[in-house]
């Protein structure tokens, strides 16, 4: 967002155009099919009741990354994890240089060490 306000350029009116042209074929498709699939299921389906059958264009692929999330979710097995801390006091103030030499070539020879 921040780069965008920064280098602010002139509407690009085909672009404008397409979206907008692009949100009404959806909104009236989905108006149209959402009508045509509820009277047509509430006439074969004893059990749709008053309910409307509603349909988007994204709503399937909504769907999916929905279902594709719960199964991964279902899916996790946790694993055991540790944090390790420690306090450490120094006579010399020189000495807390090697300790931070020691911590980052700790931290780059091993995951588990982090």
């Amino acid at each position: 967002i921040m780069r965008a306000m920064q280098h602010l350029d002139r509407i690009n009116q085909h672009m404008n155009d397409a979206v907008e042209a692009r949100q009404e074929i959806d909104f009236r498709i989905g108006a149209a099919f959402t009508r045509f699939m509820t009277l047509r299921l509430k006439k074969r389906f004893d059990n749709v009741g008053q309910a409307i059958i509603s349909y988007g264009s994204c709503q399937f692929p909504t769907l999916g990354f929905v279902v594709e999330r719960d199964l991964r979710i279902q899916a996790f097995r946790p694993q055991s994890f540790w944090y390790i801390s420690c306090e450490v006091e120094f006579d010399r103030p020189e000495d807390t240089d090697n300790l931070a030499n020691t911590a980052n070539t700790a931290n780059t020879a091993s995951d588990e060490l982090v």
